[in-house]
């Protein structure tokens, strides 16, 4: 994990992703939406999800409320630390409440059968009232290309940070079936597992990391908003072949955008 970040200007937008380290020392963000309706709904909802090696904070990235039981989702990056170490897991909302009283739930790491960097945590701690959720783009098919875009994180060890940009085309990875979608808003380490939201608000993506086509600079990538809700609806059923395929053969045919593997989780 690097200590900085840097920012690349070429056409596109686009930074490495990761569980970010914690930072000494890094300059403040200008929060240019601080005051619109479209900010203070993240600030209800999206998260920073730590992890705690005693009374050091190692590493975190973001996370959203999705379901008002508190069912958080976060990339399944952020969190697979904690699966084979024992650091604490933190859930802090922007606005200052923060709970560890918390169950990891359906969990797919990077590394595993259909590479869906997905996670859920709920929380269980009776203090915490969960009195809201983003609510998940609602219909079978992509958003224009060109939609207009919001992404959500916590980069560095800043506070919640928004980048606009706009939506690309579905991106196909060859060792994924995972459906992505290209995005231009910068986002920088820390940010993974953040919202992609529209200008109405609804959640169109997940930020998770970046690729490169072969001699072209990086661009990021989303989860797609079709996944997550398959996700939610029935995470088990991810891990069943007649599910995968049925889900294909949903989808519309287009010709994805296909990058060579060069990739930052």
């Amino acid at each position: 994990m690097k200590r900085g970040f840097a920012l690349q200007t070429i056409g596109l937008l686009a930074l490495s992703l990761g569980v970010a380290p914690l930072c000494k020392a890094a300059p403040r963000l200008v929060r240019t939406y601080s005051n619109t309706p479209l900010f203070q709904l993240a600030q209800r909802n999206v998260v920073r999800i730590e992890l705690w090696n005693g009374p050091k904070l190692e590493k975190f990235g973001t996370g959203f409320v999705a379901k008002s039981d508190g069912t958080i989702v976060t990339n399944a990056h952020v969190l697979q630390d904690a699966m084979s170490k024992p650091y604490r897991v933190r859930v802090r909302f922007e606005q200052g409440p923060w709970t560890e009283d918390l169950t990891i739930g359906s969990c797919f790491e990077p590394n595993r059968l259909r590479k869906l960097d997905l996670c859920t945590i709920r929380i269980t701690d009776p203090k915490m009232k969960i009195s809201s959720a983003l609510v998940v783009y609602n219909s079978l098919r992509l958003p224009t290309v060109g939609t207009r875009i919001f992404s959500f994180g916590h980069p560095q060890s800043l506070g919640m940070a928004v980048s606009q940009g706009i939506l690309g085309q579905r991106v196909e990875l060859p060792d994924s079936t995972t459906e992505y979608l290209q995005i231009t808003s910068p986002v920088a380490p820390g940010s993974s597992g953040g919202p992609v939201l529209a200008e109405t608000g609804e959640v169109v993506g997940i930020v998770t990391s970046h690729v490169r086509f072969e001699n072209e600079p990086k661009m990021g990538i989303a989860i797609s908003f079709r996944e997550l809700t398959e996700f939610l609806d029935q995470p088990r059923a991810y891990l069943r072949p007649k599910f995968l395929q049925d889900r294909i053969a949903r989808r519309e045919i287009a010709s994805p955008l296909r990058p060579s593997v060069d990739r930052s989780w």
